[in-house]
């Protein structure tokens, strides 16, 4: 997994043009939109998976208080609070009470993410998707490519980087093809 962050890396830094795909990992495309500009919206996203990707190459994986220190201020403050022991125990309590159905239903709702969860998803040890292209197709529209290593994988943590940076809406364009 270094190798591919530090390609990642490369890419978002427009150091590299090309890179390869590793066998086996398959391309998504999503249409984004929204009412900033389709430029800044992505120069906000490269800019914190940047962070990330300069951290998880370096060999550390700091303490959550560390990462809002090293985020932008902007991206940290989109989170929601982090729970505390109490309120973990109640919400698991609450989720353990539903049934399936209701379970189905709480799911479909629009979450906002707490960064300890985004942050999980984003380590090295568990990262299944990285940055491969983008493109400005208009003033609030832009396009970005992901590099996934399986199905399902967490693309609600590629949505919610987006929604953060200014997007309102992020449409998977593409069915999901071998590389």
């Amino acid at each position: 997994m270094t190798r591919l962050c530090q390609d990642e890396l490369e890419r978002l830094q427009a150091l590299a043009t090309t890179s390869h795909a590793e066998d086996r990992w398959c391309n998504t495309a999503y249409t984004v939109r929204g009412p900033e500009p389709a430029a800044e919206v992505l120069r906000r996203a490269k800019g914190v998976l940047v962070v990330v990707d300069q951290t998880a190459c370096s060999g550390a994986w700091p303490a959550l208080e560390v990462w809002l220190q090293l985020l932008p201020e902007w991206f940290g403050s989109a989170f929601l609070p982090e729970r505390t022991p109490e309120e973990d125990a109640a919400y698991l309590q609450w989720w353990d009470g539903l049934d399936y159905a209701q379970k189905q239903q709480a799911h479909a709702k629009p979450t906002q993410w707490r960064l300890s969860n985004w942050l999980y998803w984003l380590h090295p040890d568990r990262r299944m998707w990285y940055w491969w292209d983008d493109q400005v197709l208009d003033e609030s529209t832009c396009s970005v490519t992901l590099l996934v290593a399986d199905l399902p994988f967490p693309e609600e943590t590629f949505k919610w980087l987006l929604h953060a940076a200014g997007a309102t809406s992020i449409d998977e364009t593409n069915d999901l093809a071998i590389s």
